[in-house]
Formats: structure tokens, C-alpha cells, sequence
């Protein structure tokens, strides 16, 4: 019976885990989250300020400043997405229980119409930075039942800008 060399094993399980990590779009360059997949997120646009408030974003749950959140699974990125007429490379998560929860000022993600829609998807992007931007972050909310590849259209409930502590 042969033994197996151990540094050979060990190297595997690292590259195995590397592999892991880039399939699920934490290693990619652009990423957009830190590599412990938590960001603290300052809202800057005046939607973000109005509706959000400041976010804590994790790749499995985004909580807002009122204290509500929403449960996420990535979906997966998409190299081509169309951000307000722009190709960014961003990643789409998947509302795991669509909801959508009252925020600040009683505003909601997807309407301000009785009933609201449910929050289904979001995609997250890092936009350019402009000067004096350290790390801008934009949100997408999306209502419709296929994963967005745009801003643009009916599922679409808004674009939200933040700066992120990373």
C-alpha cells in the first residue's frame, strides 16, 4: 500500500479551494466584496440616503440601518451587465425569502405603492471612482422572477450608491 505524500495533499486541497473561491466570484478581481465577505457600506446617493441608510453587506445577507435585512445567495457574476447604459462586471444575488421591508423614512426598495413588490434580485457592482471616491459601491433591486442582466427594464426598482469601509 503507498502512502500518500502529504505536501502533495495539502497542495491540492489549496488549489481545490482556490478554485472553490473564484467560482463563487470572492477572489475575482472586482469583486465586490472584501475577501471575509463583509463590507460596511456609507450610503452617498440621494436615493441610498433617503431609502437605505447605511448597509452592512455580507454575500449572505444585506442589512439595512433601520435593522432590517435581507437573505442572499450569490447566483453567480455576470461580466457584461448593463448598469444605466455602462457594461460593469457584477454579481447577482438571489433574494432567498423575496421581501420588501419597510426602510427609512417608510420607503422601500421596490415601490412606494400598497402592496409593494418583492425584492427577488440584487446585483452588486464596484462603479468608477471618482475623485475623492475611495471605494464606491453600487445596488441594484430588481423584482422579476429571472436573474437581471440590466438596470433597465419593468424588474428594475432602483439603483443605490454607497462608499465601502474596504
Amino acid at each position: 500500500m503507498t502512502v500518500p505524500d502529504r505536501s502533495l495533499l495539502a497542495l491540492e486541497h489549496l488549489a481545490l479551494v482556490g478554485l472553490c473561491l473564484l467560482a463563487s466570484g470572492c477572489a475575482a478581481p472586482g469583486s465586490s466584496f472584501a475577501a471575509d465577505g463583509v463590507e460596511k457600506w456609507q450610503a452617498t446617493g440621494t436615493t441610498a440616503i433617503s431609502v437605505t441608510g447605511d448597509v452592512t453587506f455580507a454575500p449572505n445577507k444585506i442589512q439595512f440601518q433601520n435593522g432590517q435585512s435581507l437573505p442572499l445567495a450569490i447566483v453567480g457574476r455576470v461580466p457584461d451587465f448593463n448598469a444605466m447604459g455602462e457594461k460593469v462586471a457584477a454579481t447577482v444575488y438571489r433574494v432567498t425569502t423575496p421581501a420588501d421591508p419597510r426602510l427609512k423614512n417608510g420607503n422601500h426598495l421596490c415601490g412606494s405603492g400598497s402592496p409593494t413588490q418583492p425584492v427577488t434580485y440584487i446585483a452588486i457592482w464596484n462603479p468608477e471612482a471618482l475623485p475623492g471616491d475611495k471605494a464606491p459601491r453600487a445596488m441594484a433591486a430588481f423584482s422579476g422572477k429571472d436573474p437581471p442582466r440590466s438596470t433597465e427594464g419593468p424588474a428594475s426598482c432602483g439603483v443605490y450608491n454607497y462608499e465601502s469601509d474596504k
